[in-house]
């Protein structure tokens, strides 16, 4: 069954850029794609990268800068990051 789904489903998911129907019916085979994904900076399951930043930042020398000032939270306390 598996083997029919994947023949059957592996050119439409390619096409539409979701992940191939073999990372689908295959977890790790689909983790150990992202972790390379995200190892080369690229992008996740065949997806843009995230916010474009891998993206981005291949295109400009491999630093990301924020576009403008933010303030930065501690997500564990709430607080504002010195």
């Amino acid at each position: 069954m598996d083997t029919v789904v994947t023949e059957i489903l592996a050119p439409i998911l390619n096409q539409s850029g979701l992940p191939r129907a073999a990372g689908l019916l295959n977890a790790p085979a689909l983790r150990e794609q992202t972790e390379q994904r995200i190892r080369s900076g690229g992008a996740l399951a065949g997806q843009p990268g995230i916010s474009g930043m891998p993206d981005f930042a291949q295109q400009t020398g491999g630093t990301y800068r924020l576009p403008a000032p933010v303030d930065l939270f501690d997500t564990q306390t709430g607080t504002k990051a010195v």
